[in-house]
């Protein structure tokens, strides 16, 4: 009996396996958690600073603050993508990448109602058509050697 008993002390005072330690905390989400949760605490905070500043100041103030806004956030995007040597033909797509998300939004586009039957019949068709299309594509010789022999 006594032979169990030192059988189970030592189970118990055995460490896990280091491979499962390492999962274990790898798995572990508080450190993640707790780091974004203060990163919302803290734009709340200077979000709040910023309404009540906003709204002490008067309308003017605020239309400025949001003009000067979407001001930085163009440049900003401007620095992300570098658009120097953009030619005439991609300007469309500098556009979009400059164009501010809200604007899209705001405009009543189609992502906020639901999709309705023709919208999925219309989407499946597409579909359908694009796959027919890309399989008779890759079955050209030409473009399979390019793409190195798939």
């Amino acid at each position: 009996m006594s032979d169990r008993a030192n059988t189970m002390k030592l189970e118990a005072e055995m460490a896990t396996p280091l491979h499962l330690q390492r999962l274990e905390r790898s798995l572990n989400l508080q450190p993640f958690l707790r780091q974004i949760n203060d990163l919302f605490q803290e734009q709340a905070s200077e979000d709040d600073k910023s309404v009540s500043s906003e709204s002490s100041d008067g309308s003017d103030a605020y239309i400025e603050n949001v003009l000067t806004r979407k001001e930085e956030t163009r440049i900003n995007k401007l620095r992300v993508y570098n658009m120097s040597s953009v030619g005439e033909e991609r300007r469309w797509l500098q556009d979009i990448l400059l164009s501010d998300s809200s604007d899209s939004s705001a405009s009543g586009s189609d992502t906020d109602s639901p999709i309705t039957e023709e919208d999925f019949q219309e989407m499946l068709k597409v579909h359908i058509l694009r796959k027919k299309y890309q399989g008779r594509f890759y079955q050209k010789p030409e473009v399979r050697l390019t793409m190195g022999g798939l």
